[in-house]
């Protein structure tokens, strides 16, 4: 059986027309040999506008 850790960051910022929100995911293997290798990695990268808010 194998165990992972995941490990997420999520930032959300705006400017006077957007809101801009950028995320992160690391997946690890967990393994005392290794040192728990990352085995996955995506980011994200979204801009939405304010529409009045």
């Amino acid at each position: 059986m194998t165990s992972v850790r995941g490990e997420t960051r999520t930032l959300l910022t705006c400017t006077a027309e957007e809101f801009l929100v950028n995320a992160q995911l690391d997946a690890y293997e967990l393994d005392e040999q290794q040192g728990d290798p990352r085995v996955y990695s995506q980011n994200w990268e979204r801009r939405i506008p304010r529409d009045l808010v």
